[in-house]
């Protein structure tokens, strides 16, 4: 019997956790930096690009404007999104964005993602909680 409680608290205890985790993320987000490191040309970072809103049902909306290697881009666009541990899936359109990523720092009002595109680049996100 004590072992079936015990048990029962480990598992409410890590459904609280994830749940924390995954309200912490639900928000209005500035993107203070985007940076794309690779092994091959030069990194590249832009500031201050716009702001990303994920909504509790698993949705959000972002809000982007920046210029990387001379190319300004926009990416204004609906998405979904799954959070599975430290494991953020975005779905939505063909954006850079769209991937999953790793949530590498997680406090109430910063998170640090990071992706690779599967050859020699990492993209970091650094993300500042507006409401």
């Amino acid at each position: 019997m004590k072992k079936k409680i015990q048990g029962f608290a480990v598992l409410l205890i890590a459904a609280l956790l994830f749940s924390a985790c995954s309200n912490r993320l639900i928000g209005l987000w500035q993107v203070e930096n985007y940076e794309i490191i690779s092994t091959s040309n030069e990194s590249v970072k832009a500031t201050n690009i716009g702001t990303v809103n994920f909504l509790k049902e698993g949705t959000g909306h972002k809000e982007l404007s920046f210029s990387i290697l001379g190319l300004n881009q926009q990416d204004r666009a609906d998405f979904t999104w799954v959070l599975n541990e430290n494991l953020l899936t975005i779905s939505g359109d063909s954006s850079a964005f769209v991937k999953t990523w790793i949530i590498t720092e997680s406090k109430k009002s910063y998170q640090k993602l990071q992706s690779t595109d599967g050859a020699q680049q990492v993209q970091v996100i650094e993300l500042k909680k507006l409401k």
